[in-house]
């Protein structure tokens, strides 16, 4: 399963909480038995009595085949230190700007933010149903707004989507032309990279710590390399590098939804995070027993396969007196006068090499693929 970090950022009241309502939903995240009140990730009385975000929070959901971590965070200005620490956990940001009310103070502040550590956001242009909504001032708007906070080529060249959150949908026209939050979805796919893993030992940067009456204390923060366990020592760091405590982990936990649930191991080796791994397999032998050269084609092998099967395209290592004297590709593969896809134990054939001409009887080419095999810590 592939893998995106991404944050919601916006001005207070701009949709980022009831937009993440609507992708749990329509991503299928809750049970069709489960009732889920409206600003779900508002997980504390007093954000719901205010209708704000105070504390940013993160959730889990897959897409087709992506596991997309989002963590809203607050729009308020009063908690813009939390927008700022957050924002080291992710790789993608999606802006949220009001169609009718467009970028306001705090819009400015978290996408200086978002900028700075050289993230490309999304433009969303939300509430677009509003009777009156401004969407062609607001995206001109926004684009100053990216131009005054200095913002590079590469982010000036931002995506837009408009919608509306509080009606789930989303849309790459001003015209509502989809009935659900798929384009925003596959826009989130598409636009940003997976993450990064970095050789090492475990390391975690811790973005919130909270107190729980069961666990203890709750660490939530983004692996930045190796694995972790339940049980394994681990060793608290201070910003310049210094031992601040030491302690054991008694339990590791991962969201899913709006839940964090047991996994055996956590890693930042999570499937598309690591490049596979390319294996060789070799799948047959082949003798050169005669060799034609063709004005303006080059050699032409006359082939018996001793072992397995040759295929047309396959990769090549030709022996000779047991050496390795050249590595690369077939050019084509015959039978008779007949281009083939494969000449399997048993049977000759012709084959040229791809860019590669000095060839001899007794010859032999070992014919082989190449496999790519996830990789795993």
């Amino acid at each position: 399963m592939n893998l995106r970090n991404i944050a919601i950022i916006a001005h207070v009241d701009h949709g980022k909480t009831t937009m993440i309502d609507r992708l749990l939903s329509q991503s299928g995240s809750f049970r069709d038995n489960q009732k889920v009140a409206e600003r779900a990730m508002d997980s504390n009385d007093l954000e719901r009595e205010r209708g704000i975000t105070i504390l940013a929070k993160v959730t889990s959901l897959v897409w087709k085949d992506t596991r997309i971590n989002i963590v809203d965070t607050p729009g308020h200005a009063d908690f813009g230190g939390e927008v700022e620490r957050i924002l080291n956990m992710v790789d993608g940001a999606v802006l949220l700007v009001d169609a009718a009310e467009g970028p306001m103070p705090q819009t400015k502040f978290v996408l200086q933010k978002a900028l700075k550590i050289g993230l490309k956001p999304i433009v969303c242009i939300n509430k677009i149903d509003r009777p009156d909504e401004r969407h062609n001032e607001v995206v001109n708007e926004v684009f100053d707004l990216f131009a005054a906070l200095e913002a590079s080529e590469e982010q000036l060249d931002f995506p837009i989507i408009y919608g509306s959150a509080k009606h789930g949908w989303m849309s790459k026209t001003p015209t509502q032309t989809e009935d659900t939050m798929a384009p925003l979805f596959d826009l989130i796919v598409s636009h940003f990279n997976p993450p990064v893993i970095e050789e090492g030992p475990f390391r975690m940067l811790v973005t919130t710590i909270e107190a729980n009456p069961f666990l203890g204390r709750v660490l939530t923060g983004r692996v930045r390399s190796g694995s972790v366990k339940a049980n394994q020592q681990v060793r608290a760091l201070s910003q310049d590098g210094k031992v601040v405590e030491q302690g054991r982990i008694s339990k590791v936990l991962a969201f899913r939804g709006l839940d964090r649930v047991p996994v055996d191991e956590v890693k930042a080796a999570l499937s598309g995070m690591l490049a596979p791994e390319r294996r060789e397999e070799i799948i047959g032998l082949v003798e050169i027993r005669q060799v034609f050269s063709v004005s303006r084609v080059g050699s032409i092998a006359g082939c018996y396969v001793l072992e397995g099967v040759v295929k047309r395209g396959s990769h090549v290592r030709l022996l000779r007196n047991h050496t390795v004297v050249w590595t690369g590709e077939l050019e084509s593969l015959k039978r008779f006068k007949d281009d083939v896809k494969e000449v399997k134990f048993g049977y000759e054939c012709g084959l040229q090499l791809r860019n590669y001409n000095d060839i001899q009887e007794g010859d032999q080419l070992e014919v082989f693929e190449i496999k790519e095999v996830a990789r795993t810590l």
